[in-house]
């Protein structure tokens, strides 16, 4: 069975009135769009990059590898675009010829992390410029996910006399360290208007409701509720599980149901995901089809971002680098392993994230060997329409 899936932008003509609007906006200036998971900011984003890209003059800046991999594969022809940081560095480098300055995380797991000094950062932009003259940079910004980039970032670009910004964001999807609120971005770019999208063109009715259970900043509007239309997937399941073999062997006969579908998994530490990779590499299983491609993202690492959303297949990642995916069925697995999580207001907005991602179907796994340990309990719906407590698998 062939396993290619539907992986493109849609096109002008399905847009909805206010995704128009937002797209006719004036090709320079600065803009900010709002609006929760599948209602489009991506589309947008990368169909005002379209405007840009004969002459160049544009940057398309996300938050992680993942995203920006996702992004390149979407559209027809190049993308100019990069990391957030990757690209501030260079920018940074060719201004002062010196590296940007960084300082501790004050992370208690990893003492040694850095990132970006950016009150000494600043203070070397600023310096810089003092005896030129001024003069404002054409380029124009445009930034997927500007939640997930501290307000300095915005402010040294400023200091830096970039004007022309389009950028999205959802309050909601805020799960990095260091991020920006809808109020710190619109006061930097000065924007006296800020433009929302509420269609939620992603996941099903269920699957949206599941996820609006765990919405919890009203800065960014609830997206509407998709229209129910019933299907063969079941509705969102938490499935408990003593047995990790049979839970790795129900995922394969999953995916060979219809091998076009992509399957993510999303786990929250790292010793998880390669757990769930070992185990599936590992799983010699008779199937239909011939056993899924199964491919993995590790963001400590030096790999390349070796996924294909093109095909169906299953991939395995930390949650934190799921952030403006789609899968067509998602599997959160060990979701205890969340208890790391004590804020609980950021445990909802990474399930909030995670399940938004699912298109069809999404099942929440829970290992039963870790009863004592159960303290997810209190963010999950208790209704079961919602969220089915049934082994499925």
């Amino acid at each position: 069975m062939d396993n290619k899936r539907k992986y493109k932008l849609p096109s002008v003509n399905d847009l909805n009135k206010d995704q128009d609007k937002v797209l006719r906006l004036p090709a320079s200036g600065q803009f900010l769009v709002i609006g929760g998971p599948g209602t489009g900011k991506s589309v947008i984003s990368l169909m005002r990059m379209q405007k840009y890209r004969d002459h160049g003059n544009y940057i398309f800046l996300v938050y992680n590898r993942v995203l920006m991999e996702s992004t390149k594969q979407v559209i027809e022809g190049s993308l100019n675009g990069e990391t957030w940081i990757s690209w501030f560095n260079n920018q940074f480098f060719q201004l002062t010829n010196e590296k940007t300055p960084l300082k501790s995380r004050n992370s208690y797991k990893n003492p040694d992390d850095k990132v970006i000094d950016f009150a000494e950062t600043i203070i070397k932009i600023t310096e810089f410029y003092k005896d030129l003259e001024s003069n404002e940079k054409g380029l124009h910004i445009i930034i997927d996910e500007g939640q997930d980039m501290p307000p300095e970032f915005y402010e040294a670009l400023l200091e830096m006399y970039f004007v022309n910004f389009f950028v999205v964001a959802d309050q909601n999807q805020q799960i990095t360290d260091q991020n920006s609120n809808i109020g710190e971005i619109k006061r930097w770019l000065g924007v006296d208007k800020v433009y929302s999208l509420k269609q939620n063109y992603r996941n099903s009715n269920p699957i949206a409701q599941l996820a609006r259970h765990f919405y919890t900043d009203p800065a960014t509007e609830k997206p509407e509720l998709p229209e129910f239309i019933k299907t063969p997937f079941a509705r969102p399941q938490l499935c408990d599980y003593a047995d990790h073999e049979k839970i790795i062997k129900g995922i394969l006969k999953k995916s060979d149901q219809d091998p076009s579908l992509l399957v993510g998994i999303f786990t929250c530490l790292n010793k998880t995901r390669e757990k769930y990779l070992d185990a599936l590499n590992d799983c010699n299983i008779k199937l239909d089809n011939n056993k899924p491609s199964i491919s993995t993202y590790y963001s400590n690492g030096n790999s390349a971002v070796n996924i294909d959303f093109h095909r169906g297949g299953i991939v395995v990642l930390n949650d934190r680098s799921v952030k403006g995916l789609e899968f067509d069925i998602v599997f959160i697995a060990d979701i205890d392993d969340f208890k790391v999580i004590r804020n609980k207001d950021e445990m909802k907005k990474r399930f909030y994230v995670m399940t938004s991602r699912a298109i069809k179907q999404i099942v929440l796994l829970r290992n039963s060997e870790k009863k004592k340990e159960y303290r997810v309990d209190d963010i999950l719906p208790k209704d079961e329409s919602i969220l089915n407590r049934q082994n499925i698998l």
